[in-house]
C-alpha cells in the first residue's frame, strides 16, 4: 500500500510539472561537439572595450517545446501589470528548474549543462551530445530597496506586511542551437539580445531597518 502511494505520488510530480516532450535517449553521448561563448556588454565607444559580465550564469538543457512556450508566455504576460512583472523572473526559474527535475526522472540528468562566467565573460561546455538545446543565461545584480522607516509607535500594534528589503535586477538571455561533431558552436550573450529583464524582491519583516 505505501508503495502504491509513493509511486502515485512521483507520477503526480511529472504530471503536475508536464510531460517531457523531449527524446533523452536521442542524445547520444558518444556524439559530441563543444559549445562556447562569452556573457559582455557592447563597447559604449568605437575605441572603448566591451565588458564582460562574470557574474553570468549559463544553462544549456535539450529543446522542449513545451519549455519554450511556457517561458515565452510568461515573458508575454510579464507586462500585464505590475504583479505579473514583480513575480515573472520567479516564474522563469521555477520552470527551468521543474524542467531540470523532469529530465533527472526520465534518466536526463547528465543532459543539463552549468557554468559560470570566468573574469573575462568566457564559458564553455565540452562533450554535449549532438542535437537541438536551449541556451539560458541568467545575470543576477542586488540592489538595497529605499524604504520609509516604521515609527516605533507602530511596533506590536500591528501585524506589519512584509517589506520589500532588497531585490535584485535579473536580465535572462534565451536562444536555440544545434550542436554537432564538426563545427564548434559558438555564443554571444550581450546587452543588445536580452530576452528578458525583471526583479526577484526579497522580503523582511515590518520592522524598522
Amino acid at each position: 500500500m505505501i508503495a502504491v502511494v509513493l509511486i502515485a505520488a512521483a507520477l503526480h510530480s511529472v504530471v503536475a510539472q508536464g510531460p517531457l516532450d523531449t527524446d533523452v535517449a536521442a542524445y547520444d553521448p558518444g556524439r559530441t561537439g563543444v559549445v562556447s561563448g562569452r556573457v559582455y556588454e557592447e563597447r559604449a565607444k568605437p575605441t572603448a572595450p566591451d565588458r564582460p559580465v562574470p557574474t553570468a550564469v549559463v544553462w544549456l538543457v535539450p529543446r522542449s517545446e513545451t519549455l519554450l512556450h511556457r517561458l515565452n508566455e510568461i515573458k508575454e504576460h510579464g507586462r500585464d501589470s505590475m504583479k505579473a512583472y514583480r513575480g515573472a523572473a520567479a516564474r522563469i526559474r521555477r520552470e527551468r528548474e521543474q524542467y531540470e527535475r523532469v529530465l533527472w526522472q526520465a534518466g536526463g540528468a547528465d543532459l543539463v549543462f552549468q557554468a559560470q562566467a570566468d573574469a573575462s565573460g568566457r564559458f564553455s561546455f565540452d562533450h554535449v551530445p549532438r542535437g537541438a538545446w536551449l541556451v539560458l543565461g541568467w545575470r543576477s545584480v542586488l540592489f538595497d530597496a529605499k524604504t520609509d522607516r516604521v515609527p516605533q509607535r507602530q511596533w506590536g500594534t500591528f501585524a506589519l506586511a512584509p517589506r520589500l528589503d532588497r531585490y535584485q535586477g535579473i536580465t535572462v538571455w534565451l536562444t536555440e542551437i544545434t550542436v554537432d561533431e564538426a563545427t564548434p558552436v559558438t555564443i554571444e550573450l550581450t546587452d543588445r539580445n536580452v530576452w528578458f529583464t525583471g526583479v526577484l524582491e526579497e522580503m523582511k519583516p515590518g520592522a524598522s531597518r
